[in-house]
């Protein structure tokens, strides 16, 4: 019982945390910037899917960045990232794409 406890207290104190500062790990910023709309693991959702063989995984990695600080039509621009989490991204991006 102590040990459930004080996991759950644990899992919360690093979701709080979590909460309060702006991810660095690509999946992470994948996580909280991109997998609403493009779904879990790039697969798509209400926006178009990211996998391999897919018309995105195409772009260039200059493109992905591009297109992620100014947006789309239909896709907003997310300037509130820095060049190290958009490099990030990205190459989380394209180590999903390759598995």
């Amino acid at each position: 019982m102590k040990q459930t406890v004080l996991s759950l207290l644990v899992t919360a104190g690093l979701f709080l945390t979590g909460c309060q500062e702006t991810p660095t790990s690509g999946s992470a910023i994948y996580a909280r910037s991109c997998g609403t709309c493009h779904g879990v693991e790039l697969g798509g959702g209400v926006a178009g899917p990211l996998t391999a063989g897919s018309a995105a995984a195409a772009r260039s990695d200059a493109e992905y960045l591009t297109i992620i600080r100014e947006g789309t039509t239909g896709m907003p621009a997310n300037r509130n990232l820095n060049d190290a989490q958009l490099d990030a991204l990205v190459a989380y991006i394209r180590v999903v794409q390759a598995n």
